[in-house]
């Protein structure tokens, strides 16, 4: 007589203990994978933006005429804060608007943006203060920062 397809044997049961096992493992690695991607992500897109903010006051540096003075320089530094606040870069707690985020960016003493006379703009960021995505167990950068010179 043969045995019916149905009954499960002492082999079948070990079969879906391994299969679990190694589910286990594969999902695990893939999770570890997919949480190191998006903090990678995260950093880097940031430090894309503050890069970005530092062009954008460098080519706002070609319609200054004299760049010791600081009304220009300060609408220098108004175009860098737009452009960091339009990227998303702050935290959620500084605001859900453009201007909110702006404000934030104005008024927090660790970003700092350098406008030097030779067309050189420096931004630096403090991200491991204020992380995109605040992610348990990443070793972040303690700052970001991104330089652009204007030249002709």
């Amino acid at each position: 007589m043969s045995a019916c397809p149905f009954r499960s044997s002492k082999r079948g049961r070990l079969e879906r203990g391994i299969a679990a096992i190694e589910f286990a493992l594969v999902l695990s690695t893939l999770l570890v994978v997919f949480y190191g991607l998006v903090s990678f992500g995260a950093v880097l897109y940031a430090q894309q933006a503050i890069s970005r903010a530092a062009e954008d006051g460098a080519r706002a540096f070609t319609g200054v005429n004299d760049a010791t003075d600081t009304a220009n320089i300060a609408l220098i530094k108004n175009i860098v804060y737009a452009s960091l606040a339009t990227s998303h870069v702050t935290p959620a707690n500084a605001g859900s608007t453009t201007a909110q985020r702006k404000i934030w960016l104005q008024t927090n003493p660790n970003v700092s943006v350098t406008v030097g006379t030779s067309g050189l703009v420096t931004v630096s960021y403090p991200y491991k203060e204020n992380p995109i995505i605040a992610l348990p167990g990443v070793l972040a950068p303690s700052k970001l920062s991104g330089s652009a010179k204007f030249s002709m």
